[in-house]
């Protein structure tokens, strides 16, 4: 139930930002699914919709992908400083991600766009934490200890 849940969220929020929205929706979703995966799916998850952004604007292939997969990777290395759950950590990180993206997409900083965007990881995180436990994921390399009985 989880995957159809998903893979409607996936395809309706690429079906808007590439019709009727121009902001970054897929980079939200990415954001909230780092934060709540473990880092090895995290990744994988990135690279995906990276991919799958990519063949949607029809772009260089693997652009994004290498984008999300930096994003990503840099929450997972400061989730051992910073808790990526606070809303602090949040909004500073997705208005930077952003601004990262534009830039290397050559595209003009609107700095509205970025605004709204950032303000939207709230109701993405919402979201994400209906389908996933309280607790976000340990970061890179750590192990949770099972209780063998």
């Amino acid at each position: 139930m989880k995957n159809l849940f998903f893979l409607f969220l996936i395809f309706s929020l690429s079906f808007l930002q590439s019709t009727f929205l121009p902001l970054n929706l897929i980079l939200l979703l990415v954001i909230s699914l780092a934060i709540y995966l473990p880092a090895r799916r995290g990744l994988i998850a990135a690279f995906g919709l990276g991919l799958w952004v990519d063949l949607l604007n029809s772009s260089s292939i693997g652009l994004t992908s290498l984008l999300f997969l930096t994003i990503v990777l840099l929450i997972n290395l400061y989730r051992s400083r910073f808790h990526p759950d606070q809303l602090r950590f949040l909004l500073s990180f997705t208005f930077l991600a952003l601004i990262l993206i534009n830039l290397v997409d050559g595209q003009v900083i609107e700095w509205g766009k970025i605004l709204i965007n950032t303000g939207m990881i709230v109701v993405f995180l919402s979201s994400v934490r209906l389908s996933f436990p309280r607790r976000p994921a340990l970061p890179l390399g750590r192990r949770e200890s099972r209780l063998v009985l």
